[in-house]
């Protein structure tokens, strides 16, 4: 078998057949072996490795997408969070003043009661001099 390769390439042959102390029959033997076995089941899994490589870029891409979807998702609930604590601090907040105002109440209402006996009392004399009156 005779063939002609240009002499860049038989450049490279030498340097690898002096590389590996082999001839130049057995180098190109088994460079043909290699292409013909070997070296197209190599292509094979790197077509293979590229549509993989396809198909999980565009799962990532898929996965990119869901995760800015939520991320929005959670600034809106963040946002919505910020809002409830800022109605619960308000409630607290109207809370403890009904409780300050209760409380007042309660004290008013007590002193009514202490002076209670007193006004009943008073009420009780004011009858009776109104029934000597008559």
């Amino acid at each position: 078998m005779s063939v002609s390769v240009p002499d860049s390439t038989m450049s490279s042959i030498d340097a690898e057949v002096k590389r590996l102390g082999v001839n130049r029959s057995h180098f190109v033997a088994e460079a043909i072996d290699f292409y013909i076995g070997n070296g197209r089941n190599l292509e094979n899994e790197i077509k293979r490795i590229n549509n993989d490589l396809k198909s999980k870029t565009e799962e990532a891409k898929s996965l990119s997408g869901q995760v800015l979807r939520l991320e929005e998702n959670h600034l809106t609930i963040e946002n919505q969070s910020r809002i409830k604590e800022d109605d619960i601090n308000r409630l607290n907040n109207e809370l403890a003043e009904k409780t300050r105002e209760n409380k007042s109440l309660a004290e008013e209402v007590l002193q009514l009661e202490d002076s209670l006996p007193t006004i009943k009392k008073q009420l009780a004399e004011a009858q009776k001099e109104s029934n000597s009156k008559l």
